[in-house]
């Protein structure tokens, strides 16, 4: 009977779920994963400097043509990407260099003519994984690194959270699988 059929155990169940929501992440996102692909909006688009040049973006960009052979924009337009560029980035690296002098992030210099960070509704400047982001140096590559770690983490404690809710494992994987991928970095 199925009752005695032997069941793995909560570790190996939990091992299982955190293989199978990896190597979806790996496939859906395959393109950032192995082929250098980015989930950062702009890619550090310098919205100062609109010349595709090296100096601006570093060595490892594709310039103007190989965007315009494919019919593509240089960037990708999926949403109003006027937050990331004027806010959010510049804001990351504002926050990197006052964590570096020892500066507490309590004034953002870069909304309006100034405000308290705490004013802005998305205060990610005290959530304490993008922290460590910044401290660890804000780059491209860890960003997507950083993308790709929340989606897990998200993933794996939604499954946790429906098996200890008594669903079943291949539930559990789809439903963590539903909320890991319906959101906007899905999106982009």
């Amino acid at each position: 009977s199925e009752a005695d059929a032997p069941r793995p155990s909560r570790g190996r169940g939990a091992f299982l779920a955190a293989l199978g929501l990896v190597a979806c992440v790996v496939v859906i996102f395959s393109g950032v994963v192995f082929r250098g692909e980015s989930l950062v909006f702009t890619n550090n688009y310098n919205p100062l400097d609109y010349r595709h040049v090296a100096e601006a973006y570093g060595p490892n960009f594709f310039p103007a043509p190989v965007w315009m052979e494919r019919n593509l924009l240089a960037f990708a337009n999926f949403h109003d990407p006027g937050a990331t560029w004027w806010q959010w980035e510049p804001a990351g690296e504002f926050l990197r260099k006052g964590f570096r002098k020892g500066e507490w992030p309590l004034w953002d210099p870069y909304v309006a003519a100034g405000a308290p960070a705490l004013a802005n509704p998305t205060a990610t400047a005290f959530f304490p994984p993008y922290v460590l982001l910044l401290l660890a140096g804000n780059t491209v590559l860890l960003k997507n690194a950083y993308f790709l770690a929340l989606l897990l983490v998200a993933g794996f404690c939604t499954e946790r959270f429906l098996r200890g809710h008594g669903l079943a494992p291949v539930a559990s994987l789809f439903g963590a699988l539903a909320f890991m991928f319906c959101g906007g970095i899905v999106q982009t």
